[in-house]
């Protein structure tokens, strides 16, 4: 065998070991990818206020751990105090429904007024005292309450293994902030960019990232907190639950908040008018305007100023990305669903840039 053969040889069972080690690597860090992908997004967003105490302090370890800890009270707490709050409300509702069920009718009233609004209260008590269609209602709400109990139950279940993954965010969190420098230099080496190219490269990355995460979830974030806050000041029973759908309605084109406050309104208005109780029937026509002037403005407000005139991401992606990642990896998918499949596209545009340069240079 010549000398040429025999490094190619060596060259290439080198080339099996290590994808096959990358295979068994990815083997052993896939159920920590979620995990991981939500450090990353952390890490991001909390890195200018690491460098920040950085200046100050110093100290690497400490800074990474200080700010470990505002991002665990930032972002746990709040969820352990809103699945508290949110069992809550859905327990709530659920008994509402079923006391719905056993009265049989949607309320008194429409005695004497016919307008539009009496006439569609009148529709839906009399549909809803239509036998065969009450025995229907009344099977789909077992079946969906019989879904909510068995998902409640694998939640609770699930507690020791969603605190572990916690765990794992935090952990991963704390060495991605303090080794940032390192972690990035690594990076680039492994992938060999040039360095005209690199700046390219990072500031398509900042902006994508920036675009997705200030542009729609912390925009989402805000509506639904809004929306919350809204709907418990007009009396809305379930408040907290309204308001978590308004959230996740924010974060899908085309849909967005209207979907949530617009039927509550609706209801609140027909319920209101045809039981005579002109509080509800007010009830509906403020969350009506709050909605329309307030909750959903908000989104056209901020974002033109968040986003300015960083990327601009295509709703296509935002809808799909939302819908993808909450069904890939659950309800973190509502952060990384949109934030991999933008940059799954800007890392097209980067090959892209990358293969002109060198086509370029070659000729």
């Amino acid at each position: 065998m010549k000398k040429g053969e025999r490094v190619d040889s060596a060259r290439l069972i080198f080339t099996i070991f290590v994808i096959s080690l990358a295979v068994l690597s990815f083997i052993l860090i896939k159920p920590f990818i979620v995990s991981i992908l939500l450090s990353l997004i952390f890490s991001y967003i909390f890195y200018p206020v690491y460098r920040w105490l950085l200046s100050k302090i110093k100290n690497k370890n400490v800074a990474a751990f200080i700010v470990t800890v505002i991002v665990f009270a930032i972002i746990a707490v709040p969820i352990i105090l809103f699945v508290n709050n949110f069992i809550r409300e859905i327990s709530s509702s659920y008994l509402s429904v079923q006391d719905f069920l056993i009265k049989n009718s949607v309320g008194e009233g429409c005695s004497s007024d016919r307008g539009m609004a009496c006439r569609i209260y009148s529709s839906l008590s009399s549909i809803m005292q239509n036998q065969p269609f009450r025995q229907s209602f009344m099977q789909m709400f077992s079946e969906v309450t019989s879904f909510f109990a068995k998902s409640a139950a694998a939640f609770v279940l699930s507690l020791p293994g969603i605190a572990f993954q916690l765990f794992i965010v935090f952990f991963t969190l704390f060495f991605l902030l303090r080794d940032n420098a390192l972690i990035s230099e690594s990076i680039w080496r492994l992938f060999m960019i040039k360095e005209s190219h690199k700046k390219v490269i990072i500031s398509k990355f900042n902006n994508t990232l920036y675009a997705v995460i200030y542009g729609n979830v912390i925009v989402a974030i805000i509506q639904g907190l809004i929306a919350t806050a809204g709907f418990y000041l007009l009396g809305v029973k379930s408040a907290l639950l309204w308001g978590f759908l308004t959230t996740v309605a924010a974060l899908i084109p085309f849909i967005g908040p209207p979907a949530v406050w617009f039927p509550l309104s609706l209801v609140q208005i027909i319920k209101g008018y045809g039981s005579g109780d002109k509080s509800i029937f007010m009830n509906g026509v403020f969350i009506l305007l709050y909605g329309f002037f307030i909750i959903s403005t908000i989104d056209n407000i901020l974002k033109p100023k968040i986003i300015s005139d960083r990327a601009k991401i295509h709703p296509l992606i935002i809808l799909f990305g939302t819908i993808g990642g909450i069904a890939f990896f659950g309800l973190a998918g509502i952060i990384l669903g949109p934030v991999i499949l933008a940059l799954f596209f800007t890392c097209l545009e980067i090959y892209r840039i990358e293969y002109s340069g060198v086509n370029k240079e070659t000729n």
